[in-house]
């Protein structure tokens, strides 16, 4: 976790089954693994445990989907939402 964010009281949480963090996680799972690779998603994702950990993989890999998003839309001439 970034060290200029402070910490929230439930970062030490778990993840509940069929939370919305949950299914939004795994949607943002698939998104990363088609954008860098099987095993570099399995090997980011595998730690994420809790909702503080849920927290630091969304900022990590949130950016960079939406890179990737403009990216292509820049490619196909296409605005972006």
């Amino acid at each position: 976790m970034s060290n200029d964010r402070q910490k929230d009281l439930r970062d030490d949480e778990p993840i509940r089954d069929r939370s919305n963090l949950q299914s939004f996680l795994f949607i943002v799972r698939k998104a990363h693994m088609e954008l860098e690779g099987q095993d570099a998603m399995l090997a980011r994702f595998e730690t994420v445990k809790t909702k503080g950990h849920a927290r630091e993989y969304l900022e990590e890999t949130l950016p960079k989907l939406f890179e990737e998003r403009e990216r292509r839309h820049r490619r196909k001439g296409t605005p972006s939402t």
